[in-house]
């Protein structure tokens, strides 16, 4: 009996701190979400990306408005993906999406837009280029179709994010297009690179876009065309 009560002391005090102890730190630390991993392009896969201009010269901004356009495009079984330049390669985002929904907001937060995009300025319409048949290689879906599925999808995918806009027009100037399609193993355009927007403004931007099709450096990394 001289021993019973110690124990009964320790067995109490056991009980007592393990009821004490944070139920989060008997878990292992949440793991993060894996990204995204794009592939090289392969001959006949529809792609699309955005001009180089603000705001999309923010890979951070492309992402998060391609996820939302890529989510509509599975949805509806339109086989074209987002395409982004990582180094000297060409990459699509074939296998999975470019960024998870859940962190579209994050992503756009980070890239200085934490209420989304509502105070970006519309200075032009959005125009959407789609390359021409290719004989050299048999596309997965017809650019044309692609590009006109694209133009009411990212117009619903900047409304959710605040900032509505005019529907697109299609041209035929792929130095004039806000969006561009194409099929890969045909013939890749120039993707446009401008410092001024000729679609969407950044709030401090000057009011007066740039002439569609005057090509300007290279200043962000979410596009195509490598530097010179």
């Amino acid at each position: 009996m001289s021993h019973a009560k110690p124990i009964l002391i320790l067995v109490v005090f056991l009980v007592i701190a393990a009821q004490a102890w944070p139920a989060g730190a008997q878990q292992p630390p949440a793991t993060p979400l894996p990204r995204p991993v794009p592939r090289m392009a392969q001959a006949g896969d529809v792609l699309w990306t955005f001009a180089q201009e603000p705001p999309f010269y923010d890979s951070r901004v492309a992402l998060a408005v391609a996820a939302l356009i890529d989510a509509e495009l599975r949805a509806a079984g339109v086989p074209a993906f987002y395409a982004e330049l990582q180094g000297p390669d060409r990459v699509a985002y074939v296998d999975q999406p470019p960024a998870p929904i859940s962190e579209v907001r994050l992503l756009l937060a980070a890239a200085g837009f934490p209420d989304g995009l509502s105070d970006l300025r519309e200075v032009g319409r959005c125009q959407v280029w789609a390359s021409p048949p290719s004989v050299a290689v048999t596309p997965s879906a017809l650019p044309s179709q692609v590009a006109a599925q694209l133009s009411p999808i990212l117009r619903d995918a900047l409304t959710e994010l605040g900032r509505e806009t005019q529907p697109c027009a299609a041209t035929q100037d792929p130095g004039a297009a806000s969006l561009l399609v194409w099929v890969e193993g045909g013939a890749v355009p120039a993707i446009p690179n401008r410092q001024e927007s000729t679609f969407l403004a950044l709030p401090d931007a000057p009011s007066q876009p740039r002439s569609p099709g005057i090509s300007a450096p290279v200043i962000g990394d979410a596009g195509l065309k490598p530097p010179p």
